[in-house]
């Protein structure tokens, strides 16, 4: 997918998320190399953007969020629309791709890390 394309899946996707919602959501962005600019790019599309600043690698990032698994604070579609997602989380490490598990790991370390008068609500992207 080219550049152009990915920026205009974002934002196909975030449009439908956000079609007839009154609290639309930023999207989340790897602050990594060219990604800055895909911050900038969804914002003069008046699209919100945030960047999230990498500190440590994907593992890490997932272990920050494990506890709230544990504790049954993640809840997963039961249509298995969310397969895929949940595959890559329970084989990290061996698993091919490990894209979803790490979106999932920085969108639920953004939530922690927010301030807590900011409410939350995401929704699924397929």
């Amino acid at each position: 997918m080219s550049h152009l394309e990915t920026l205009d899946a974002i934002a196909s996707i975030h449009g439908d998320l956000n079609e007839n919602s009154r609290n639309v959501e930023p999207v989340l962005v790897e602050e990594v190399q060219y990604q800055t600019a895909v911050i900038e790019q969804l914002n003069d599309r008046r699209i919100e953007a945030i960047g999230i600043k990498i500190y440590s690698d994907k593992r890490s990032r997932l272990k920050l969020v494990s506890h709230l698994f544990e504790e049954g604070k993640v809840y997963f579609y039961k249509d298995r629309s969310s397969d895929e997602m949940i595959q890559q989380l329970v084989n990290f490490g061996v698993e091919k791709h490990d894209d979803l598990a790490d979106a999932m790991s920085m969108g639920l370390n953004y939530i922690q890390t927010r301030p807590k008068e900011t409410p939350v609500r995401f929704r699924p992207i397929f």
